[in-house]
């Protein structure tokens, strides 16, 4: 239990690589061992709304509470996974299996990024 109360808070525009293109020229003159070598790349991106989730309330003396959550944080990612990649069941299972196990947590605060971990404990 990490003492967090996640709700769905609408979707965010989110940047996604859609494509990276490579290209290599290679020329060479024997007459005079001169070689070009040419090599470009061509990266292409696309824009899909994604979830996103905000904590709506915290336990108090809850781990997530003790790490330094705040109510109203908007949540990126967990254990290095963005968050708009979980629906919201599996985004609340995160934070409640695992006695003992570890959360690693990247949180948006009034425009700026915050990192927490913390670990879960068993449901009293």
């Amino acid at each position: 239990m990490s003492g967090l109360d996640v709700v769905y808070n609408g979707k965010v525009l989110v940047r996604e690589k859609d494509k990276v293109t490579f290209k290599d020229t290679y020329s060479s003159n024997d007459s005079n061992s001169q070689t070009n070598r040419t090599i470009s790349m061509a990266t292409s991106y696309t824009y899909r709304f994604k979830p996103s989730y905000r904590i709506k309330h915290i336990l108090p003396n809850s781990p997530a509470e003790l790490a330094g959550l705040q109510t109203n944080d908007i949540i990126l990612s967990i254990n290095g996974i963005k968050v708009h990649q979980y629906s919201l069941r599996e985004l609340l299972s995160k934070f409640q299996t695992g006695h003992n196990k570890r959360i690693r947590i990247t949180v948006e605060r009034n425009g700026e990024k915050f990192r927490y971990q913390f670990r879960l404990i068993k449901k009293i």
